[in-house]
């Protein structure tokens, strides 16, 4: 047989369904019942040149954890600045006073004259810092803007994304970009909007990454949709304030629109840096009052993998499985095969 669901036609193959990942996290979650710790969570996020190019190239890209904040900025966004290490700390201490002084902020800014560069460090920060899970708002986009970055150079994926401890012939990049459509039962298809596709990445690392629009979005789908899960909309809701676009003084454009980001690159750069690090601070203190990231989803997928958080069927085939195992008289759960129907 060329695949396992070819190969589970066999009505004497069972348990097969079940990934080594889940027997794992299983052995853990059975061994030590009572040892649950919320999450660390790190937050990414970048921003991309609107002046020049497709859009998708890196110009500025930060990462959050609690007190710790890196800042990675292209050397040719900076043209023409004097002292921009100094310029960016003023604007950080003028815009961000509050949150430096209850969150102990403490400021690493690097200038880059490699955007692949300026990516792999930043991800070089994550692996040292060793969160559970690194988050984005709208995750595709800047993990894509990551990618482009990084092949452009000619860098390898695996040996960016993976844990520097992991040997180099293990290590292994997979982005797997869930899909613009879902067919339904009656046949009908369902375009399925940014927060409702389910991306992942598996690589060898402290970390997973995790898209918290996503997340956000799953967690509460049954109670209807939200008019928005723009981080603008959902700072709004829960804070009375959303994102900081620092428009006192600066650009006169709409908040948010594509002149509003380009008349910021042209004319108030160092603001709009202080504007991407306040929108991972800010997906910080939303997963800070949400418990989504930190808890939630930890509690919700059980002994399943976080790529299976929005299939409940995969999920409870996970349960049915120990379920089975541990009856008065043991079962063991066959397998989805290829052909799934009979004649009869």
């Amino acid at each position: 047989p060329s695949s396992l669901r070819m190969l589970a036609r066999s009505p004497y193959l069972y348990g097969a369904d079940i990934t080594p990942e889940v027997l794992i996290k299983a052995n853990y979650m059975n061994k030590w019942k009572d040892s649950f710790t919320p999450n660390k969570v790190a937050v990414l996020d970048f921003e991309t040149d609107m002046l020049h190019g497709n859009g998708k190239d890196a110009i500025i890209g930060s990462l959050t954890m609690k007190e710790k904040v890196f800042i990675g900025v292209m050397d040719y966004y900076l043209d023409g600045i004097a002292n921009p290490k100094e310029q960016i700390l003023k604007q950080l201490n003028t815009h961000l006073k509050e949150h430096i002084e209850k969150r102990k902020l403490q400021f690493e800014i690097q200038i880059f004259s490699s955007r692949a560069e300026m990516v792999y460090q930043i991800l070089q920060r994550a692996h040292q810092w060793k969160p559970d899970i690194i988050t984005y708002w709208n995750m595709l986009f800047d993990v894509e803007v990551m990618v482009q970055a990084l092949t452009e150079e000619g860098y390898d994926l695996a040996e960016a994304f993976c844990d520097p401890s992991v040997p180099p012939e293990l290590r292994y990049f997979d982005l797997y970009v869930g899909p613009k459509i879902k067919k339904k039962a009656d046949g009908k298809i369902e375009n399925l909007s940014s927060e409702q596709r389910w991306h992942t990445i598996t690589a060898p690392a402290h970390f997973v990454h995790i898209d918290g629009m996503g997340t956000y979005y799953q967690i509460r789908k049954a109670k209807g949709k939200e008019p928005s899960y723009s981080l603008d909309y959902t700072l709004k809701k829960h804070f009375g304030e959303g994102k900081l676009y620092i428009t006192e003084g600066t650009s006169k454009a709409k908040e948010g629109s594509i002149d509003w980001h380009m008349d910021m690159q042209r004319n108030y750069k160092i603001e709009y840096i202080v504007y991407n690090v306040f929108d991972d601070i800010g997906v910080e203190l939303l997963n800070e009052t949400t418990k989504d990231l930190e808890t939630q989803i930890s509690v919700l997928t059980g002994f399943s993998k976080y790529s299976n958080f929005t299939s409940n069927p995969k999920m409870t085939s996970d349960k049915l499985f120990f379920h089975c195992l541990n009856l008065p008289e043991p079962k063991m759960v066959g397998c989805v095969s290829d052909q799934m129907e009979e004649e009869l």
